[in-house]
């Protein structure tokens, strides 16, 4: 029961921050628990793969708005730089800390899309943190 509680926060967390609206948020990760509880996996960490991508297929398609965003100035330069397929990799990766392989699950996509997008997110985060740099 546990790990129900810290995947049901871990998730309304996601949810929260590509939304930024509660009630959506609580209703994405309620269906995404409900989906994944008709064909329980035994294996945890199989478990959370499957409801993240529930999570997401329940939040759909995206947008974060400039109110949104959290007061961090990484998380903002990210969310700035980003793509909404990119923001989901660059999250699921460094935030979620998925594999290569689970987010290609996650978001029904290849493995070389996500390490594509892998690779251009960083190069964008790396430039926008670069010219931060140059600004202070």
């Amino acid at each position: 029961m546990q790990i129900v509680v810290k995947l049901q926060d871990e998730l309304y967390g996601l949810a929260l921050r590509f939304t930024g609206n509660s009630e959506k948020s609580k209703e994405a990760v309620i269906k995404a628990f409900n989906k994944i509880l008709k064909s329980y996996h035994s294996d945890s960490s199989e478990t959370r793969v499957e409801l993240y991508k529930n999570l997401l297929n329940n939040i759909g398609f995206f947008s974060i708005s400039k109110k949104n965003l959290d007061k961090s100035g990484f998380v903002n330069i990210v969310k700035h730089s980003l793509g909404v397929f990119d923001k989901k990799v660059f999250v699921l990766k460094y935030e979620a800390d998925f594999r290569v392989n689970e987010i290609s699950y996650i978001l029904s996509s290849s493995s070389e899309k996500i390490k594509k997008s892998l690779l251009k997110s960083t190069k964008r985060v790396a430039d926008a943190l670069k010219d931060l740099g140059n600004e202070m």
